[in-house]
């Protein structure tokens, strides 16, 4: 399991036909956001309230990925629904989750990574309240500037 400071590496596909890896990312800071299934009340919450965020990440130097088990099919009409403004990234064998600790048996957790510049572990939040996370990684990415 991926601790703070390791290298996170990870190659998946996402919902806009790209393959996604962490060198793609290299000077940018990574919100990778775990979350259980799409098209749910919480998960929608939390992937509704990135979207508002998305330009305030943007102005910190972020990006924000989504991740779950869910196929490109499903993130499609996660995303079409709800006008999601980033990529949700397929793991759907569940490896990169199971590296992160964001799932037990077929249950994934709804965590989120800050990954650095460099593309290592920064800050993990665990088992967060879907309402709160974006505008509490928002604060930290804020307080992590000043």
């Amino acid at each position: 399991m991926f601790k703070i400071g390791d290298y996170i590496e990870f190659s998946l596909p996402g919902s806009d036909g790209r393959v996604h890896k962490t060198e793609d990312y290299k000077g940018k800071v990574i919100v990778l956001y775990t979350y259980p299934k799409d098209l749910t009340p919480g998960c929608t919450t939390q992937a509704c309230r990135f979207r508002d965020l998305t330009k305030e990440f943007a102005e910190l130097n972020a990006v924000i990925l989504g991740l779950n088990k869910d196929d490109l099919q499903s993130h499609e009409k996660f995303i079409n629904k709800h006008q999601l403004t980033f990529p949700l990234l397929s793991d759907v064998n569940g490896e990169l989750l199971d590296k992160l600790g964001a799932k037990e048996g077929s249950k994934v957790y709804r965590n989120t990574y800050v990954i650095d510049e460099e593309g290592e572990l920064e800050k993990i939040y665990e088992q967060v309240k879907a309402s709160e996370n974006p505008d509490e990684v928002l604060a930290y990415l804020k307080e992590r500037k000043a």
